[in-house]
């Protein structure tokens, strides 16, 4: 039996770090994350402010889960996170969802497709007489 696979993508944040990194209330301490975050970025570690897509695949079959405005120091840092395992099981019912309506498409068409042949092979006495 096959399994799932995992996958975890780091994508560029669209969002601005000004005013979004941090929210304290103390606008130095706001301004001292923002300025790393800002310095993490200039010298590439992209995991310092992006978008991270964990992805769950079986048979052709994808869920997907985005997180926004993350700020790791890692692909380590971020899988020891609890929004890793989170993002795994929204991923994961993406998927669910995603082969229970083939699933119920499959259904669908084998009905019609029944219904279609017996339209043809069904045997009626009257046409016997």
């Amino acid at each position: 039996m096959k399994t799932v696979e995992f996958n975890v993508e780091v994508c560029v944040e669209d969002a601005e770090v000004r005013g979004n990194a941090m929210c304290s209330g103390d606008d130095a301490f706001d301004r001292e994350v923002e300025d790393h975050i800002l310095s993490e970025l200039k010298d590439g570690n992209i995991w310092a402010w992006s978008t991270i897509r964990v992805s769950a695949y079986i048979d052709g079959v994808e869920g997907i889960d985005y997180l926004g405005c993350c700020n790791y120091m890692d692909e380590e840092d971020f899988r020891k996170d609890a929004y890793y395992f989170d993002m795994k099981g929204c991923a994961l019912n993406d998927l669910r969802t995603k082969m229970m309506c083939a699933i119920e498409k499959a259904e669908k068409e084998l009905e019609n497709e029944r219904a279609e042949n017996n339209k043809y092979n069904s045997f009626h006495i009257s046409d016997y007489k």
